[in-house]
């Protein structure tokens, strides 16, 4: 068959990756929610000054405002957010990815000799 794979039109095999696409991502929430969050990450970061770090004040975790170091997934369900509490003290956040609820914030530079940080992201 021209234009094929197999017994496989073109319209066929499109429609087989969009649907293993959506299998994808529902057997893969966190990563799905974590590609989102990165781009809303990267969009909040850019509107950020030299002399502001991005933070973040995890609604479910109370009033603790962190500066992300790192922000990961483990699928199938769960986010990572490693960083430091206000006072200096490492923090390392496990965040069901359905409990996500997280207010982005600036603070001042933690560290007024050394360019602003900005958060990292990594994935498995």
């Amino acid at each position: 068959m021209a234009g094929g794979i197999g017994d496989y039109a073109l319209p066929q095999i499109a429609a087989m990756k969009e649907i293993q696409k959506s299998m994808h991502k529902r057997d893969n929430p966190a990563q799905y929610l974590f590609d989102n969050a990165i781009k809303k990450l990267r969009d909040f970061q850019s509107q950020l000054t030299e002399n502001q770090e991005p933070a973040i004040n995890l609604i479910s975790s109370g009033a603790m405002l962190i500066r992300i170091k790192g922000f990961s997934y483990e699928n199938p369900d769960m986010f990572v957010f490693n960083g430091v509490d206000m006072a200096g003290n490492p923090v390392q956040i496990l965040q069901h990815y359905t409990q996500l609820n997280m207010a982005l914030v600036s603070v001042p530079k933690e560290v007024l000799t050394e360019p602003a940080y900005r958060i990292g992201f990594t994935a498995p």
